[in-house]
């Protein structure tokens, strides 16, 4: 009897000792793996750049993130009408539904880069800016005040 009880506590104690490390060794849900793949192919840091790069290619599309529906994020009602006439790509792994803290930072990120991306597609479309023609650096500036 003695023995059997040295081992309930044997157990006991091992899972205390190490259950907090369970958790992070748990793997990272698929709503985060879609997130980083997908972030992964963007230039992050530099939406306009990708703007120029996919507009090069014909592609005027705005970025949109999922949640009950795919909506482009930076454009207020009356523009939403201008994404559905160019169409919207929506942001694998984005979701109103947040899964953890590296879900939630991520989806900052993709939040921040389509609003960026939007915003400055909608200036150039706005504007009938040619896809290879540079856009004025005051143009994104001018765009948001007139927004207010």
């Amino acid at each position: 009897m003695l023995r059997r009880s040295t081992a309930v506590v044997f157990i006991v104690a091992f899972a205390a000792l190490f259950a907090p490390y369970a958790a992070l060794a748990q793997p990272e849900s698929s709503a985060v793996a879609a997130l980083r793949h997908t972030l992964s192919g963007l230039n992050i840091d530099s939406p306009l750049e990708d703007l120029r790069k996919n507009r090069s290619r014909g592609d005027n599309r705005f970025v949109g993130i999922n949640g009950f529906r795919c909506l482009p994020p930076g454009l207020n009602e009356k523009e939403i009408g201008l994404a559905r006439k160019h169409g919207l790509r929506c942001l694998e792994g984005t979701s109103d539904m947040i899964e953890g803290e590296e879900h939630e930072r991520l989806l900052s990120r993709a939040i921040a880069y389509a609003t960026a991306y939007n915003k400055a597609l909608l200036v150039e479309l706005k504007n009938a800016v040619q896809p290879n023609q540079p856009l004025h650096p005051d143009a994104l500036t001018r765009a948001g005040e007139r927004q207010r």
